[in-house]
């Protein structure tokens, strides 16, 4: 049986063993600071023969906190295998400790040690800071998220894109302060970055340019400036900067140039001006800019050069306001003709949240069908109009083929004999090439109806 003395022995040494592998420091320091001497007697003692010794000596310097690293440090060339062992233990703990200027000091020691190329030191230095570095991660993210942040896999519009990034998002709920934002950098996977409200400010963005891997900022109602987004020249792998409402003005174009990995940038409601923007445009083609005033319609048409129909619309909306739905077709913008998406982009770029203005759309209605057999005497003889939807026919005989198959005026033919029908002119000279007694298939919209549309516009969300 065990004596006395070796279970009380072997007690201490697991309650010491629990200490030191428990929940990282808080940064305390011990009610009185240890003197030098014994300072180097708890390194000393790291190697000790005996395991309660060496324990005690363990968590004496742990508990000892930021005034040991530099010591601990100095004296590792003559720790023997255990002493190693024990002091990068030491410098682990406390480089997870929650006192950043403690872990940032234990960090450091850790990164100098593991350029000691090719020995014992280095290999177990770099090993232990690949761990710290995953520890803090999830630590940094687990901190934020309780701060009010959000963190994970999302869908991000880049350019005219989709890409799935790891995102992280602050707005309004955030509790923390600007020294939180510290753990932004320690988040290795972290590639967009979502920060909306006012409180968001150029001091902020100090933060931003450490995180190693951003390639997208998205900023919504910020209060960041041209000087903010200068700070984001630093960052090597950003491509992507989306701001929706900002006091930033011209000045901001000319940090953005400095970026060279830079791509797609969205202005839409900023301080910038438009002279400004369209000169950034024409001087710099290797990065597409999306520049806007901020005003904002509600609708998704087809991309360019399709025509601009109006796939849906969103609710609570200055489209919706306005009576549009899906399937018309916009032609017109305050006097200015709409021929597809990007057109309407452009002019609604030019206007703000407040502005107001007139469309003027194209409700089609259903599609019909009829067809004629061409005879030896059967003539394009109707009169007809360019449309947006094809061609309109403007007057028809009673005694016409096109009247005695259902053809009206107000009609506007979509497809003839299986072509799109762009124009008048090119509908008559491919009537012409048609066999006589050919079926000639005709597909038209029935007088759709043409209405203008008041808006008022809102603004992005």
């Amino acid at each position: 049986m065990r004596s006395l003395q070796q279970l009380r022995l072997l007690a201490l040494s697991a309650l010491l063993l629990t200490l030191s592998v428990a929940t990282p420091l808080r940064g305390q320091q011990p009610a009185e600071a240890a003197s030098d001497e014994q300072v180097q007697q708890w390194i000393h003692e790291l190697g000790a023969r005996r395991f309660i010794v060496r324990e005690d000596a363990t968590l004496q310097l742990v508990e000892a906190g930021n005034s040991v690293i530099a010591a601990v440090e100095a004296a590792i060339s003559e720790q023997n295998v255990e002493g190693l062992a024990r002091t990068m233990f030491v410098l682990d703990r406390l480089a997870s400790s929650d006192d950043l200027a403690t872990a940032q000091a234990a960090r450091e020691a850790l990164g100098r040690l593991s350029q000691h190329e090719g020995n014992a030191v280095s290999r177990r230095a770099i090993r232990a800071l690949a761990t710290l570095d995953q520890r803090r991660e999830e630590k940094s993210i687990r901190e934020l998220r309780s701060l009010g942040a959000s963190f994970g896999n999302q869908y991000v519009v880049v350019g005219n894109d989709t890409m799935q990034l790891m995102v992280l998002s602050i707005a309004d709920n955030w509790r923390g302060t600007t020294d939180d934002l510290v753990r932004l950098k320690w988040i290795t996977n972290l590639q967009h970055l979502d920060l909306v409200g006012e409180h968001v400010t150029d001091e902020w963005m100090q933060y931003v340019e450490a995180v190693t891997n951003l390639s997208s900022l998205a900023l919504k109602r910020t209060s960041v400036t041209a000087s903010g987004i200068g700070m984001l020249v630093k960052l090597e792998q950003f491509m992507n900067l989306d701001v929706k409402y900002g006091p930033m003005g011209d000045a901001t174009l000319e940090h953005l140039v400095k970026i060279r990995t830079l791509r797609y940038v969205k202005l839409y409601g900023t301080a910038v001006t438009l002279e400004a923007a369209e000169k950034f445009a024409a001087d710099q083609p290797q990065i597409e800019l999306d520049f806007r005033l901020g005003a904002f319609l509600g609708v998704a048409c087809p991309r360019a050069p399709e025509p601009c129909y109006v796939r849906s619309v969103q609710s609570d909306t200055a489209a919706e306001r306005a009576g549009m739905r899906a399937g018309d077709l916009i032609i017109e913008f305050g006097g200015v003709v709409i021929r597809d998406f990007d057109d309407l982009k452009k002019q609604i770029g030019r206007h703000r949240p407040g502005d107001k203005t007139t469309l003027v759309l194209i409700r089609p209605g259903p599609l019909q069908s009829t067809s004629l057999r061409k005879a030896e005497e059967t003539e394009f003889d109707l009169k007809a109009e360019d449309h947006a939807l094809g061609i309109e026919i403007t007057d028809i005989d009673e005694d016409s083929a096109w009247y005695k198959v259902g053809m009206r005026a107000g009609d506007v033919i979509n497809v003839l004999n299986n072509e799109s029908v762009k124009t008048a002119a090119e509908a008559m000279e491919a009537f012409k090439k048609i066999a006589a007694g050919e079926v000639v298939n005709i597909v038209f919209y029935r007088k759709p109806d043409k209405r203008p549309a008041s808006i008022t516009f809102g603004a992005w969300k």
